[in-house]
C-alpha cells in the first residue's frame, strides 16, 4: 500500500511502512519516553457500550492515564485525522514530539469508515461510521505511539467485540465477562495461585491508589518494588491487595520516600 507521506516534508527518515521520524537514533526522545513510560498510571475502563452491554477503555482516560508523564518529559502528542471519501477509509496521522530537541516520530493508521449499524446489518458510511473510525484509530495509533501494548492495558472487552459502534452482541447479559473479570492487573494465575490474598479491590480503588502514590513522589517502578518487599505472596501485583492493604501501603508511601523504604533491597 501506498502511504500518502508528504515529499515535500524537509528532513525525515523511514523507520518502517508508513513510520516516519526525524532521525534514525531519536536519542533524546526515546530517552524521554522510557523514562515516562514508568510513570504511566493504568488507565481505566470506565465507559459503556449500552447497545452491546460491554465496557472499555476510552481514548480520554488512555490520554489522562499517560498526559502528565509525557509532559512531564516534554513530549507532545498530536493527531490529525484524514478521510478519504473516494476509498471510504480514515487515515489518523501521529506524532511524537520531543520539546527540547525537536526530535519528532510519526505514524500513520489507516481504518475503515465503512461499518456495519443498526438492526439490518447494512454497511453505512455516514458522520457516524467516520467519527467512530477515527476515535478508534486515535485510540490504537496514540497507544502504539506512547508504547502501551494491549497485553498491559486490554481496551476492548473480554468478549472480542471491541469498542467500535454498535457490534452485535455474542454473549447474553447474565454471560458476560464482568468489568472485574476483564481488568488488565488480573489473571487467572493469580486466581489460582495459593498465595493469593482476598479479593482484589475495584480498579477505580487502586487507580486512586496509583494516583495519589504517585503525589508522593512514588514512581510506578517504586511501587512494584515496594508491593514486593512488604507483601511478597502479590508478587509485585496490587490485584492481589485487599483495599485495607493498599491504605496501609500509602501510609508508608505519604511518610517515606521511596530511596529510603527501598534502601535495604537487593537490586
Amino acid at each position: 500500500m501506498d502511504y500518502p507521506i508528504p515529499t515535500e516534508m524537509p528532513g525525515w527518515v523511514m523507520l518502517a511502512e508508513g513510520t516516519i521520524a526525524s532521525d534514525f537514533a531519536l536519542k533524546n526522545l526515546n530517552k524521554a519516553l522510557g523514562e515516562a513510560q514508568i510513570e504511566f498510571l493504568p488507565a481505566v475502563k470506565d465507559a459503556e457500550n449500552r447497545y452491546a452491554n460491554y465496557q472499555y477503555t476510552p481514548l480520554e482516560s488512555i490520554v489522562a492515564a499517560v498526559r502528565p508523564s509525557l509532559v512531564k518529559h516534554h513530549l507532545t502528542v498530536s493527531q490529525f485525522p484524514v478521510t478519504d471519501l473516494e476509498r471510504r477509509t480514515i487515515a489518523v496521522y501521529t506524532r511524537i514530539v520531543h520539546w527540547d530537541s525537536g526530535e519528532w516520530m510519526q505514524n500513520m493508521l489507516e481504518v475503515p469508515g465503512e461499518l456495519a449499524l443498526g438492526r439490518d446489518g447494512a454497511a453505512k458510511f455516514n458522520q457516524q461510521t467516520i467519527g467512530g473510525s477515527q476515535t478508534y484509530a486515535q485510540k490504537y495509533a496514540y497507544k502504539a505511539i506512547v508504547g502501551i501494548p494491549d497485553a498491559e492495558e486490554t481496551i476492548d472487552s473480554s468478549e472480542e467485540k471491541g469498542d467500535l459502534p454498535a457490534r452485535a452482541k455474542t454473549q447474553s447479559k447474565t454471560q458476560r465477562t464482568t468489568p472485574r473479570q476483564a481488568d488488565t492487573d488480573y489473571d487467572v494465575a493469580a486466581e489460582s495461585s495459593p498465595g493469593r490474598l482476598n479479593a482484589a479491590p475495584p480498579s477505580d480503588v487502586r487507580t486512586k491508589f496509583f494516583s495519589k502514590a504517585k503525589e508522593f513522589g512514588w514512581g510506578l517502578a517504586d511501587i512494584k518494588r515496594f508491593i514486593v518487599k512488604a507483601y511478597p505472596d502479590a508478587k509485585g501485583s496490587t490485584a492481589s491487595l485487599t483495599e485495607e492493604q493498599l491504605q496501609d501501603a500509602l501510609k508508608v508511601m505519604a511518610s517515606n520516600k521511596p530511596e529510603d523504604v527501598l534502601a535495604d533491597q537487593a537490586e
